[in-house]
């Protein structure tokens, strides 16, 4: 597949929490895969007033009609060449989406889990351990996992406070490759230069753990996360290699931060997707293709 033949037909499938107010989730997801060219359909898991990152937010769990939104597109006999999930409302939702992927997820197709579970040292406030196991079984089922250090940390059963380098990040990403899982994708690895940020690949069919380096530009905007997850299952669906992807994501999402800086007076509410949208984003992608 090439980037020139896989368009508009690719279908893909998000399953997220989405938040009324905020860049975050499907709220940043949705844009990003039609202005890459996927056909999109949504799934939520929850609903929130506000991101989790504003106190007091609401959330509504979206876990029963989940399964009615499956149940229909079943009898429809939708299938998606892709399907990416992030946050969940429960814990019941991870064995929902397990039963589902089977009849959901088209020949050859490509399932990336994204396990939420928080950052920064501490799981979300909504989140408690039984979350993790629910995403320890999850992951399992994905051909691409995509966890922050934290929650690689949460996924092996590892200090995520404790002093962590490149060969515990690629020891963990090799440890978390098991079941369907390919390629482990870990962000935010700490690297010893402050300047930069890493992330680490691992992709198990040629047994390589990689790091990739980008600046860091020290600013915090919840839902890049999402929008790195996003931004890479979209290059992949639009037939870049995958170690191209990470490597374009990285380097648009921090364009996309630096834009965003002078832009947003409450960095709670993500980066100024409206005004990333600008950007040539598929020029990223070609553009690590060809060295430039």
């Amino acid at each position: 597949m090439t980037h020139s033949d896989s368009r508009p037909d690719k279908r893909i499938l998000a399953v997220h929490d989405l938040s009324g107010f905020g860049h975050t989730s499907l709220m940043a997801i949705m844009p990003i895969m039609y202005r890459m060219g996927l056909q999109t359909a949504v799934l939520p898991s929850a609903l929130l007033s506000a991101n989790t990152d504003f106190p007091g937010f609401r959330m509504v769990d979206f876990g029963d009609s989940m399964m009615d939104f499956i149940g229909h597109w079943k009898k429809l006999g939708l299938r998606f060449d892709a399907i990416y999930t992030g946050f969940l409302g429960n814990p019941a939702q991870a064995e929902m989406l397990v039963s589902a992927f089977g009849d959901l997820v088209a020949k050859d197709g490509i399932i990336l889990v994204d396990p939420v579970l928080g950052d920064a040292g501490k799981l979300y406030s909504c989140y408690d351990e039984s979350m993790i196991d629910a995403m320890k079984m999850l992951v399992k089922y994905a051909d691409i996992i995509s966890p922050n250090v934290f929650e690689a940390a949460m996924l092996v059963g590892a200090d995520p406070n404790a002093s962590i380098d490149s060969e515990a990040c690629g020891c963990w990403a090799k440890q978390l490759c098991m079941g369907r899982t390919k390629h482990c994708i870990i962000t935010s690895v700490p690297s010893a230069d402050p300047r930069y940020t890493h992330v680490g690949h691992y992709d198990r069919e040629m047994d390589v753990y990689c790091e990739y380096s980008c600046e860091y530009v020290p600013v915090w905007f919840p839902g890049t996360g999402d929008c790195f997850s996003a931004f890479l299952i979209a290059g992949i669906m639009n037939g870049f290699p995958i170690g191209i992807s990470i490597q374009a994501t990285m380097v648009l999402l921090r364009d996309a931060i630096r834009l965003s800086i002078p832009l947003v007076k409450d960095p709670r509410t993500g980066i100024a997707l409206q005004r990333v949208m600008d950007l040539d984003i598929m020029g990223y992608f070609t553009g690590v293709s060809s060295g430039r």
